[in-house]
């Protein structure tokens, strides 16, 4: 049992469904090591990783390590990988912390635009050509550029919580709460005291409210809703919509979509943009005040 979780868990770090066995340290070492070499992962994470998992395993391995195979392995993830040659020069020391991150946010940008660029291609031919199927029909948002600099990644944790400005005229609706990691802010969706109680009258997590309730248009947890609560950073900056509909232009659920897409700037999905784990702002930073959630009158 205990083997398995860590396969299981060596395996959301590596992102693909299937992964070496790994058994000892001997061999964790050897992966941890291949993968830098080769740049699937950073050194920063490998070392993490490691550190991590080879608590609960032996030390020494019953047979040599095929380093070999294990290389070549990570060499096929590495190929398809557009951050890998990045992480390479990190992973080097060619290249700092600062300049490692610059890079990575200027990839995720090249690779938006031409995806952007992909997705209005094939909006002209299915208007050219189109389908006779309504549910693909207006599924794809069309890229606006903005003149906004892409997010500096900061490494300081935030001093304090800020209140969300209820009466702000650009979040209009009724205020749900904070979509945070912080567990101990008494506005988180995640704590199960405060927004995230299941018996809030307006809750997200209360199965019975118009906005946690799986067949109501206005819940994130029906696939089909359209009328879904939007999200804010502090600034004000519009994030997309609380969703798991994959067809809504707006929801974070779509990957083709400006705030799902994990290419887009303003995706929460994207680690070196909007989605930035050390930005204040960020639903995965659980010292930080997150997005805040505004669901439909």
């Amino acid at each position: 049992m205990k083997k398995t979780v860590l396969l299981i868990l060596f395996a959301s770090v590596l992102g693909c469904s299937t992964v070496p066995r790994i058994t000892n340290r001997e061999e964790l070492n050897a992966h941890a090591v291949a993968m830098i070499r080769t740049g699937v992962k950073d050194k920063d994470e490998c070392k993490t990783w490691y550190c991590t998992i080879g608590k609960t395993l032996p030390l020494e391995a019953s047979k040599p390590v095929n380093t070999a195979a294990i290389e070549k392995y990570y060499k096929k993830l590495s190929s398809d990988d557009p951050y890998a040659n990045i992480r390479l020069m990190y992973n080097m020391e060619r290249i700092d912390k600062q300049k490692y991150h610059e890079l990575m946010a200027q990839k995720a940008e090249q690779l938006y635009l031409e995806s952007a660029a992909a997705l209005q291609r094939f909006q002209a031919l299915n208007q050219m050509f189109p389908s006779t199927s309504p549910s693909y029909q207006n599924t794809y948002s069309t890229y606006t550029p903005r003149q906004t600099p892409l997010y500096a990644p900061s490494y300081t944790t935030p001093t304090a919580i800020i209140t969300p400005t209820v009466g702000d005229t650009t979040r209009q609706g009724t205020y749900l709460g904070q979509w945070s990691a912080n567990s101990y802010d008494t506005d988180s969706i995640n704590n199960p005291y405060g927004a995230g109680s299941q018996y809030k009258k307006n809750g997200l997590k209360n199965p019975y409210s118009e906005y946690g309730n799986p067949y109501s248009s206005k819940s994130p947890n029906n696939p089909y809703a359209t009328d879904t609560p939007k999200l804010y950073d502090r600034d004000g900056n519009y994030r997309g919509k609380l969703s798991n509909n994959t067809y809504d232009p707006d929801s974070i659920s779509n990957p083709y979509g400006r705030y799902g897409s994990k290419y887009s700037r303003d995706s929460i999905n994207n680690p070196y943009g909007a989605g930035n784990p050390y930005s204040p702002n960020s639903p995965a930073n659980p010292y930080g005040q997150g997005l805040s959630i505004f669901g439909a009158d």
